[in-house]
């Protein structure tokens, strides 16, 4: 596999183990402040830190009349619907049923690919997000006092999240080859906190006050490294990588986020739950050395 590949790969790996320990975080500042509020401060932190790296670099943060809607669709889809989508879903499903919906993200990526970018759907990516599914479905069911339980709203929302971030992918592809990595993700972090701004003002922004020092703690650091760099990797990659490969690799959240689960919390692992995680490794591999027919594709750049 070509260097040209790699780090894209490499790219998409690290924000979803950031985010499967971001996940763990999130849960653990919701239990002082609403999700939204959450959302939009680390929103808002993101943007200020690109932003400042990007005016000690003089990176321009202008963009083209022609890509505005695009950006701010971008901004408005991927960062602020998608996370208000998911907070308000898991509120009214169970984590494991929440979990399996965007375990669907696969399914959704395969058929934008195949309907924006005219790449022809491979039967044996096919195959992988199917087993990938699986692989998710094992972890989600393998824990103790796990259900498939919601409300018919709840899981209307969680499908809406997961074609949300499907939308994402597809629309923030273009935009990684016409502009610098830093000044994009810059400027839908600014985009995504504007459109979460109205939620936050109705949720209650004193909640802002009853956070600790600690908290704030957790909230830079991981604004820094989970969010903001996080987000720029993805970006990177989705700009290098068929959009079928990159939402194959999103069912490794619910993978990472139990194996950080286990190393911080202690948590068994039931061989269910490695049975899943077994299955969706052997489907992330796979799926990063099958050729896609697309022009993006491993394939031909090796």
């Amino acid at each position: 596999m070509k260097k040209s590949v790699l780090l894209p790969l490499l790219a998409i790996n690290f924000y979803h183990v950031m985010g499967g320990f971001d996940f763990i975080v999130i849960d653990k500042l919701t239990e002082t402040a609403s999700p939204v509020t959450v959302i939009f401060l680390r929103l808002l932190l993101a943007a200020v830190i690109l932003m400042a790296y990007a005016a000690v670099r003089k990176i321009s943060l202008r963009i083209k009349k022609e890509d505005l809607l695009r950006v701010i669709l971008c901004g408005g889809i991927g960062f602020a619907l998608y996370y208000t989508l998911e907070a308000t879903g898991i509120e009214k499903t169970s984590g494991s049923l929440a979990s399996l919906i965007l375990a669907l993200i696969p399914f959704f990526g395969m058929a934008g690919d195949r309907l924006v970018f005219k790449n022809p759907i491979s039967w044996k990516k096919g195959i992988c997000a199917c087993c990938s599914l699986a692989g998710v479905f094992l972890i989600v069911t393998g824990s103790e006092g796990s259900n498939l339980t919601g409300t018919v709203y709840g899981i209307l929302i969680m499908f809406a999240a997961a074609l949300s971030w499907t939308s994402y992918i597809i629309l923030v592809k273009p935009l990684q080859e016409k502009y610098d990595l830093i000044a994009v993700t810059a400027v839908l972090f600014l985009v995504g906190t504007i459109f979460e701004l109205p939620f936050f003002l109705a949720s209650g922004p004193a909640e802002v006050l009853s956070l600790s020092g600690f908290d704030w703690t957790i909230l830079i650091a991981t604004g820094v490294v989970c969010i903001a760099l996080g987000q720029a990797m993805y970006i990177y990659g989705v700009g290098r990588l068929s959009v079928t490969t990159v939402s194959l690799y999103a069912n490794l959240l619910p993978l990472v986020t139990v194996v950080f689960s286990f190393l911080f919390f202690g948590q068994v692992l039931s061989l269910r739950q490695l049975l899943g995680g077994a299955v969706i490794l052997i489907v992330v591999t796979l799926s990063s050395v099958l050729p896609d027919k697309g022009t993006d594709s491993p394939a031909d750049t090796e």
